[in-house]
């Protein structure tokens, strides 16, 4: 029995209970989202509330921050690592594939000198690029059955959709 086998069964009957529910209530309407930004004091050090959780966001001490936790940008990145591994969870969960262990690797570009007049990068986006990710899955599964929970993952995780609005989302997988 690999490592994550007990949790992917537990999930699976979260996730057709969810469904059930859902469906037994289907509504025209989107589920709202909402999360609350604001500063801490006088750090400049950025607090967002989301639901019950708080999360801390900070600039590096040579943008005039204090280094006390990632920036706007890496927790954007952060969230496509975490979206990407709970869907391949799911994704796991409800094709029946065992795993012992998933993990993913977000790599992105940025210029610093982005959208400033005077340089040669004034008209380059300030935005994060070449967003690519490497998910490693960790697997007694077949190749064919990892693809497809690959495909899934690109398929259905949300961050990747919402990014990929922005730009090109560049993903590949592997064994562990």
């Amino acid at each position: 029995m690999a490592k994550l086998d007990a949790y992917l069964k537990t999930k699976k009957a979260a996730l057709a209970a969810r469904q059930q529910q859902r469906l037994a209530h289907v509504s025209d309407q989107p589920s709202r989202l909402s999360v609350r930004g604001g500063v801490a004091g006088a750090s400049g050090v950025r607090t967002v509330q989301l639901g019950k959780h708080v999360l801390l966001s900070d600039s590096p001490e040579e943008a005039g921050g204090h280094g006390l936790a990632p920036s706007a940008i890496e927790l954007q990145l952060g969230a496509l690592a975490a979206c990407v591994v709970h869907t391949a969870l799911i994704q796991a969960a409800k094709r029946d594939i065992s795993l012992e262990d998933v993990n993913v690797d977000v790599t992105a570009a940025q210029y610093p000198l982005a959208r400033e007049a005077g340089t040669p990068f004034a008209d380059t986006p300030n935005y994060p690029q070449q967003i690519a990710f490497h998910l490693r899955l960790v697997s007694s599964a077949s190749d064919e059955q990892l693809q497809a929970l690959f495909g899934g993952v690109l398929d259905r995780c949300p961050i990747i959709q919402l990014l990929g609005k922005a730009g090109e989302v560049a993903g590949e997988w592997s064994r562990g």
